[in-house]
């Protein structure tokens, strides 16, 4: 069996100046069973955020103001999630 994460970044940088600085991205998880078919992975959302720190970028669970948060995080379909960080501009 093999396992696949894909990390699709659809968002990277600040929308305009003064403005925070957002990282959307969508991750997916997929495995391949013995016969080659292709089934999405369930994960926790917890797990998720793990592969968020590892693959988008690294954020703390409680943040100081200034620091870089988890504004959101949604399961879309099994396997397929999207996360939105959001670094505060600090000017």
């Amino acid at each position: 069996m093999k396992t696949t994460v894909t990390i699709e970044i659809l968002e990277a940088g600040q929308p305009h100046p003064f403005a925070d600085t957002r990282y959307r991205a969508r991750i997916k998880v997929e495995r391949s069973n013995f016969r080659g078919k292709i089934i999405p992975k369930s994960l926790t959302e917890d797990q998720v955020k793990q592969l968020t720190r590892m693959f988008v970028r690294n954020f703390k669970d409680k943040p100081e103001w200034h620091e870089r948060r988890l504004q959101s995080i949604r399961m879309i379909e099994t396997g397929l999630w999207e996360v939105l960080l959001i670094s505060p501009y600090t000017g």
